[in-house]
């Protein structure tokens, strides 16, 4: 079964053109757009963003590859959101963020976020605060912020505390993240695999808690990787 391929403008099919098409064909069409489960949008085919919602209405993860950096990110996400979709992955293009968190609102299927080598980080701290603002979504489970080189303890203890039910958390190559992770690894109680690969200035010892669900904790000891742990104790 396909249920995942790049579209492009040349595929894009109105309702207009299917005036002319058998019965047969129509039904067709309508059972192919049930089974396609991921969509992957580009720039060319951003302006056709709702139509392809509107048909593909068992949607499960829209990537946004886009390249342009002066794109509205969240006028995209709104256009996302007023769709009844049944999300449960959202990968976001670089060097753009999550800036409003109305479509982790409107999908509560919604558990997983993938936004690597994104802006964040490099906002004012008056809108990092802003983002307790947003509430709490027990629904998200894996959270990839790998290698955005300016995330901040404050930020990544502010998503701990927006996402509490995390249960995967990627923060390789996050240089500037340290002490934080401790209150991280206190608010994810659930959390069962960290990633902190390339984190230079994190130091776990001397942390006097558990972490009992924790089964695997990647860390860079003199170049080397992997420490796979079962029930941490720091």
């Amino acid at each position: 079964m396909i249920d995942s391929f790049v579209i492009n403008n040349k595929f894009i099919i109105h309702d207009n053109c299917l005036n002319s098409l058998s019965l047969v064909s129509k039904q067709f069409l309508s059972i192919t757009n049930r089974l396609k489960l991921s969509l992957c949008v580009k720039d060319e085919t951003r302006p056709f963003l709702p139509l392809l919602l509107k048909r593909f209405t068992n949607l499960t993860s829209v990537d946004l590859r886009l390249k342009y950096v002066d794109l509205d990110l969240d006028d995209l996400l709104s256009q996302i959101a007023n769709f009844p979709l049944k999300l449960t992955s959202l990968p976001l293009p670089y060097r753009h963020e999550l800036a409003q968190f109305s479509l982790v609102r409107n999908c509560p299927s919604l558990n997983e976020i993938k936004m690597k080598r994104t802006s964040i980080g490099k906002e004012s701290v008056g809108h990092s605060n802003s983002l307790v603002e947003f509430g709490v979504y027990p629904q998200l489970k894996s959270l990839y912020l790998d290698y955005n080189t300016s995330l901040s303890d404050e930020i990544i203890i502010l998503f701990a505390s927006i996402f509490p039910n995390l249960q995967l958390l990627d923060l390789t190559g996050c240089q500037q993240i340290s002490e934080g992770i401790c209150q991280v690894l206190q608010k994810c109680c659930k959390l069962k695999h960290l990633d902190l690969a390339y984190c230079k200035k994190v130091k776990l010892h001397g942390m006097n808690f558990e972490v009992p669900k924790l089964k695997q904790l990647f860390i860079m000891l003199l170049g080397e990787s992997v420490c796979t742990v079962e029930g941490l104790q720091l």
